[in-house]
Order: structure tokens, then sequence, then C-alpha cells
């Protein structure tokens, strides 16, 4: 593979990155699958271009490296972020959020500054649950630096951002040493209860589900006092794991809640 050995100053290069750019699109265009792509493209729900590519094949692919693999992270970090900004192909901007997941135990408040501007370009579940995962591991280790991002995120306009504003506090909360606090959770979760989109109303069970994981008899007391709110979604998720009698108990009152309504 040909390596360029070209020092990339403090902003990416626009022909050179533009040069990356290509490079990961070319590696990722031989593997298209045209069926699949067709066949699947309503299911991850994105306008951006689908090839229709396998997972499994996205990751070998950045397993397997480019011309600029080898660069420190300093530059490698600007090349990944040109190509986020500026790819309209769904799975090449996996390949940056591949990037990022790697480096798990490395990623530092330096990565906040570039991937918190990444939020506002999201616009599928897929790349949406991959930069969750990322700003999640973030999140443990600088709770005190990114919450006050993800209480601005909670009032966006933007669907994807206000999703991110509470699905990034735990996935998962098995996964996490350092859990966030009940009341900082619930304060994201209530404004998102009203909402009408779909979307918003998993990602509320899901987050209510990772929080009673933690927080079992708080999060408990708060489905008994907004239970009637719950889109039917969001309660599925949210008492996935709870018992039989706690299911049976909370849909009685439910239902009697909404009778009365």
């Amino acid at each position: 593979m040909t390596t360029y050995n070209i020092r990339v100053n403090r902003n990416c290069q626009p022909l050179l990155c533009k040069k990356y750019l290509h490079e990961v699109e070319t590696a990722l265009r031989r593997h298209r699958d045209p069926a699949r792509a067709k066949a699947g493209a309503h299911i991850i729900n994105t306008q951006l271009e689908y090839w229709g590519i396998p997972v499994p094949v996205q990751r070998q692919a950045f397993k397997h490296g480019f011309s600029f693999s080898h660069l420190p992270h300093e530059q490698q970090a600007k090349i990944w972020d040109y190509i986020w900004q500026h790819s309209k192909n769904f799975e090449v901007m996996k390949q940056p959020l591949f990037y990022f997941e790697s480096r798990i135990k490395q990623n530092d408040l330096s990565d906040w500054k570039i991937l918190k501007t990444w939020v506002n370009k999201i616009e599928n579940w897929e790349h949406a649950d991959n930069y969750c995962k990322i700003i999640s591991d973030l999140h443990e280790r600088y709770q005190a630096k990114i919450y006050p991002t993800l209480k601005l995120w909670n009032k966006s306009k933007h669907l994807w951002t206000r999703r991110a504003s509470i699905v990034s506090l735990f996935l998962y909360s098995t996964c996490r040493l350092k859990q966030p606090q009940f009341k900082k959770v619930i304060a994201l979760i209530e404004p998102l209860i009203s909402s009408d989109h779909h979307y918003l109303h998993k990602a509320v069970g899901w987050t209510l589900r990772e929080c009673h994981n933690v927080y079992p008899k708080q999060t408990y007391q708060f489905l008994e006092k907004h239970i009637k709110d719950l889109a039917p979604a969001t309660f599925s998720y949210a008492t996935e794991k709870f018992s039989p009698a706690q299911k049976t108990k909370l849909k009685a009152i439910r239902k009697t809640l909404r009778t009365r309504r």
C-alpha cells in the first residue's frame, strides 16, 4: 500500500484530505452490493448514499488500514474529522466512527472537541448508536465536562441531537464503572417523555431500562409518576426487565389513569 509521507498541519489540508476521502471511498466501493442496498436502505432509514456493505466487511476494511493509518493520532483525528464532515456515503461515514471506537481507552477531551461537532450530521439510527457509544465512554470519564453539552443537546430542534442527549448517558449500564447520577439522568429524560417521534420514544424507554438497572427503586417510582404519559414503545422498553408482578401493577395503574383521562 502506498504511504504518503506528508505532514498534516493544524487543520487537515483540503486537497490532501480530499485525497484521503477518495481513498476510503475507493476501498469500500469495491464491496458494494446493489441488491442488499436496495433491500436494506429503508431499514437503515438514511438519505445518504448506501452501498449495502455488511458491517463485518466494513470493519475489515478499517482493520486493513489506509495510507494514513500509520500517522499519529493528532493527524489522523483531523483526517477522520474531514471524512465525516464531507462524505455523503453511509459506509464511508462509518469508518471515522470505527476509528474513535477503536480508541476507547485513549479517547480524551481533545477527541471530544472534535466529536461533539459531529452530532449535527447524524440522520440515521445506526450512525447514532455507534456515535452514542463513543460519547458514553467519554462521558463516563469526563462527566463534569460533557454533561453540560448533553443538557444543551436535550433542547435541540434536531431529532438525533435530542436522542443523543439521553442515549449517551449509559449505553450500556453494565459496561460502566462510573454511573451518571439519577437526578441528572431524569433531568434529561423528563423533557422528552412528551415527544411525538418514534425514535425518541424508544430512546427514552432504553434509557429508563438502563437507569432501572442502576437505580431500580427511584426509576420505578418515576415510572409510576409518569406512567400515563409514556408512549407504548417507551413503556415496553422501560419495563423490559421488570418482574411480571411489577409489569402487571404498572399496567393496571396506566389503564386506570388513562381511563380517567
